[in-house]
């Protein structure tokens, strides 16, 4: 409990404004935290989007595949975001999310047939919208 307030304290002394300076261990326990730090989620997402969309594109080989791939990947991180570790290498977990996500969406496809990769690529518009309302 004595750590929640003092990390409360600190983000009421620091301001918004230097949250773009906090390390990663730092933004990734407010993150952790309960209510959700909004600008310390946002400079998680700006800092470590472009590497997790280039190596969505890799995977899928297609920007708009790629964008509903990093989505879905954050909003995993998202669902877990407890028990993320802050002193974990997060990049190499987010990558490993998004990397996880294509292989089971293939698997999936490789059973059901090319009808179904479709359909699970076409949900990605309802993850971006559950994204958005878990932010809030």
């Amino acid at each position: 409990m004595a750590e929640i307030e003092q990390r409360d304290s600190i983000r009421h002394e620091t301001g918004a404004q230097d949250v773009q300076q906090w390390p990663d261990p730092r933004l990734l326990d407010a993150v952790r935290s309960e209510p959700l730090d909004e600008a310390a989620l946002d400079v998680l997402a700006r800092r470590h989007w472009r590497s997790l969309f280039g190596r969505c594109r890799m995977l899928t080989l297609s920007d708009d595949d790629a964008r509903d791939l990093a989505q879905s990947a954050w909003v995993r991180v998202l669902r877990a975001r407890r028990s993320l570790d802050p002193e974990g290498n997060f990049p190499a977990y987010l990558s490993m999310v998004a990397t996880n996500l294509w292989r089971d969406t293939h698997r999936s496809a490789r059973r059901a047939g090319a009808m179904s990769l479709e359909s699970r690529l076409s949900s990605g518009a309802t993850e971006r919208a559950a994204l958005v309302s878990m932010a809030r």
